[in-house]
């Protein structure tokens, strides 16, 4: 619920939400953030994890999820091809239709999924939050409703997770991941 601190989220009903007293009903450890220098250094990380996770869960009990494809394609089935780890990539359709895997998948595409154990990647300056073009010339209003988007999307992604959560960086780590500040480990 950090990620989504000092935020007016609208509560369809005229009014706004209310965190305080928010309460959740399931409790598993808490998130692990790793900030890496490098990126080949991320794909290591989520080797070692994806491979320490599947000594106790299917391969479809894990997602790993990115804000976009093309870190889909470039930092993460790279690293699961070469280890011949079984992966799906999840597009439309549903999950239980996809067979057999680890899970890939969009922040987008996994609004309404759940997994035991979830890897949020490549959340680098620039990635996370994502920058439209012309960001420089918007005003604090449409930087400030952009902003709240990209943390709410954050936000549905981390929340996939009902036992484990583990969120990366290699490389410069983007702005969101200061709300995990007091569990993150730079490495």
């Amino acid at each position: 619920m950090r990620i989504l601190d000092e935020l007016s989220i609208d509560d369809l009903d005229g009014g706004a939400d209310e965190q305080r007293g928010y309460v959740s009903l399931l409790h598993g450890a808490p998130p692990e953030v790793c900030v890496f220098q490098e990126r080949a250094e991320e794909q290591r990380f989520m080797l070692e994890t994806l491979r320490l996770l599947l000594r106790d869960r299917l391969a479809h009990d894990i997602c790993v999820v990115a804000r976009t494809r093309r870190i889909l394609e470039e930092l993460v089935e790279p690293v699961l091809e070469k280890a011949r780890l079984p992966h799906v990539r999840l597009e439309g359709g549903s999950d239980r239709e996809a067979g057999p895997g680890i899970r890939v998948a969009t922040m987008h595409r996994v609004k309404g999924l759940e997994f035991p154990c979830v890897v949020v990647c490549g959340l680098t300056q620039g990635v996370m939050p994502w920058r439209p073009q012309g960001w420089e010339g918007l005003d604090s209003e449409a930087r400030a409703a952009h902003d709240m988007m990209e943390r709410c999307l954050l936000y549905v992604a981390s929340t996939r997770a009902r036992d484990r959560l583990y969120l990366t960086a290699g490389g410069t780590p983007g702005e969101f991941l200061r709300f995990w500040n007091r569990e993150t480990r730079l490495l």
